[in-house]
């Protein structure tokens, strides 16, 4: 979990530790790096994102805020991980990529994009509002 120390990120944290098919590898935080906060009830020591072994994850959530997430996202890509990210660096109209590996990510509206999920290694998140 990259961004894990904003409302979105801390949010994420406690579904993705109390989910029975899931497990929080990390918890990553800019500004929080090396304090403790709890998740689920246990204590999580933040890292920096620097110190995250992106290699070693299946699946990075980059709760990074806008402009800050896509470097991220590329290099989770680049060490295999699957991506959701729920900035908006991916979604369409907002500077999305138009070439390279992040191009196309589907936008995670399952209502609208269900097929174009399956199998997705990239997902843009929707926001606040596509309801």
């Amino acid at each position: 979990m990259l961004g894990a120390s904003g409302y979105a990120g801390r949010e994420l944290c406690e579904l993705i530790a109390r989910h029975p098919g899931l497990a929080l590898g990390f918890a990553a935080a800019n500004s929080r790096a090396g304090e403790t906060i709890s998740v689920a009830g246990r204590p999580v020591t933040l890292l920096g994102p620097d110190d995250v072994r992106l290699d070693q994850a299946e699946v990075v959530f980059s709760a990074l805020p806008h402009g800050a997430s896509i470097r991220w996202v590329e290099a989770a890509r680049s060490a295999g991980a699957k991506v959701v990210d729920l900035s908006a660096d991916l979604r369409p109209g907002n500077g999305a990529p138009t070439e390279g590996p992040l191009a196309g990510a589907p936008y995670g509206l399952t209502e609208l994009m269900r097929q174009e999920l399956f199998g997705a290694d990239v997902v843009a998140n929707p926001g606040c509002y596509p309801t």
